[in-house]
């Protein structure tokens, strides 16, 4: 039984940490939308490039050079505590379709909340991350991914330490909070990755994919 989600630092509470004035964020976001578009998940300038464990892999195109830019948001806590207390063995891959149905919507809305309401790690390989202090900032409050910690602080570009994100980020986040098509994309990989895994390893393979269907 799944009771609380671990919340130290949702997507939401990153984003609202962004101050939309800071180096002309409000034009640069502008820009950024202008070129992804209407934002198709599996577009040209912005798309879910892999799921690993609890963690979305997005490629981002610069608003202004011919080049992506990687953008991690990881829930992994929540994942691996989902993964702990869901108890896979309780289901039979074989019971009935309501069976199965309620199962992949369990998970789905499990997978929900924690996009939502869940505890976030996040980073962009784009140089405003580092040189701008958003690392840092993040490395400070804990919400960076762990291998990407920054330890130096920006006294020249940022020494006020204003804001919380690029404008990658930011955008990346707002979009999986605030566009259902995007956020339900992203649940339906989260919820296959974590069955395909739980499959493999309780009947060691894959027989059928049985639970797209059900999706």
């Amino acid at each position: 039984m799944i009771t609380k989600l671990f919340e130290e630092a949702t997507i939401r509470d990153i984003v609202n940490s962004n101050d939309p004035n800071f180096i002309h964020r409000k034009k640069w976001l502008k820009d950024l939308k202008t070129k992804t578009g209407t934002v198709e998940i599996d577009g040209n300038n912005f798309y879910l490039d892999k799921v690993i464990g609890g963690t979305l892999y997005f490629k981002i195109k610069s608003a202004h050079r011919e080049l992506y830019y990687d953008n991690i948001v990881s829930f992994s806590d929540n994942y691996n505590y989902i993964v702990n207390s869901f108890k896979f063995n309780e289901y039979d891959i074989v019971s009935t379709v309501s069976d199965r149905v309620k199962l992949v919507n369990d998970i789905k809305y499990y997978f929900k909340q924690m996009i939502e309401n869940g505890d976030a790690l996040v980073y962009c390989s784009c140089p405003s991350n580092l040189y701008a202090g958003f690392a840092y900032i993040g490395s400070e409050l804990d919400y960076i991914t762990r291998r990407n910690k920054e330890k130096r602080f920006p006294k020249i570009k940022n020494p006020e330490l204003k804001g919380a994100t690029c404008k990658h980020l930011n955008y990346v986040l707002f979009v999986l909070l605030n566009n259902i098509k995007i956020k339900k994309y992203c649940i339906i990989a989260f919820v296959d990755n974590f069955l395909r895994v739980q499959t493999k390893r309780k009947y060691h393979g894959i027989k059928d994919e049985w639970w797209i269907d059900y999706l």
